[in-house]
């Protein structure tokens, strides 16, 4: 009993990080520092560009500057694509910054208890630095202190600066934009078309390339069972449940790992996208076009879709998961194939 209690303890002090990549190197933010991940958008021009400074972006009204992350620790250049590229919003105090990175590359939960200090010998910027997170299945990241990321100089003049100069051009693109509600967080993923899931359902991604056991008798949509942090994850390959084409090429697939009522399931997906954070008014009913394609078609399980803004000034749709209505499909469908 008392290793129970310990366990689930341990388990409710649990967080979340941002895994991203700069010059080769891999670090680490707390979730709760970043405020939103999107692909690199048209940046402003600012009277501070420069080496560091890229520009601006309009972030619902407020001008907030960003800063090439690679160029201020002076590393390497970047060898990723440049379209895996993407913007930190990271908030220091009462202040957000934009941090341009080669890429995000997963969420996964930790402890504070698991971050190794690790000696900086005067390094210029230590103080950015918690120390080392060590895992061996996704590799080890820097963990950073978002607090201690710029000096309050630099905060002053890249933050207050940007809102001095540009708060009333900013105000006036927000003021032509229509009024919206409140935000949520979706992590947008691939599975033929384009998905969404509340953040807050996915409790890891992990790479698709991990050992699985798989018991016989498994129906054909059951990958077999993988051990992800001490626990067993039951994997389900989409495409099988709902009998889509297999991929050719599954070396971007990952898996998100769901949890209800005590158990855990990794879905595979083709791919994970970005992160996003939009407006319940950009929350739609699922047209119902979307629902009479077939028993097949993943889509009947979805309840609303999420309109999202295009680089080409059209709105894209995701489809949002249903996680209920997923697993009750998929409950079904394991009691059909037994």
């Amino acid at each position: 009993r008392d290793a129970w209690r310990m366990r689930f303890l341990r388990q409710a002090q649990g967080r979340k990080c941002i895994s991203f990549t700069v010059g080769g190197l891999r670090f680490a933010l707390a979730m709760e520092a970043i405020q939103e991940i999107m692909r690199v958008p048209e940046l402003q021009p600012s009277v501070m560009l420069g080496r560091l400074c890229k520009g601006w972006l309009n972030l619902r009204g407020a001008p907030v500057g960003v800063v090439d992350f690679g160029a201020l620790l002076q590393c390497a250049p970047s060898a990723c694509d440049p379209d895996d590229a993407r913007v930190l919003v990271v908030r220091i105090g009462d202040e957000q910054l934009g941090l341009l990175v080669d890429a995000v590359d997963d969420i996964r939960p930790y402890f504070d208890s698991d971050i190794l200090p690790i000696p900086m010998l005067g390094t210029a910027r230590g103080a950015m630095y918690r120390g080392c997170l060590p895992n061996a299945e996704l590799g080890d990241s820097l963990f950073l202190a978002h607090e201690a990321l710029f000096s309050d100089a630099e905060v002053a003049e890249i933050c207050a600066g940007h809102r001095r100069l540009y708060a009333a051009e900013a105000g006036a693109a927000r003021a032509a934009e229509k009024k919206v509600g409140a935000r949520r967080v979706y992590l947008a993923f691939s599975l033929d078309t384009g998905w969404a899931a509340d953040i807050g359902q996915v409790r890891e991604i992990v790479d698709f390339d991990g050992p699985v056991t798989r018991p016989p008798g498994m129906p054909d949509c059951v990958l077999g069972m993988m051990q992800v942090r001490q626990q067993m994850v039951c994997v389900i390959d989409l495409r099988t449940l709902y009998g889509m084409a297999p991929l050719a090429d599954r070396s971007a697939c990952r898996i998100l790992v769901l949890e209800h009522e005590g158990e855990r399931f990794g879905l595979v997906v083709d791919r994970v996208d970005t992160i996003l954070s939009l407006p319940d008014s950009q929350r739609r009913p699922s047209p119902q076009l979307l629902r009479v394609n077939g028993p097949d078609d993943m889509r009947r399980d979805a309840a609303e879709v999420l309109e999202v803004p295009g680089e080409d000034g059209r709105d894209d749709v995701l489809t949002l998961l249903d996680k209920e209505r997923f697993l009750a499909t998929l409950r079904q469908s394991l009691q059909q194939r037994l």
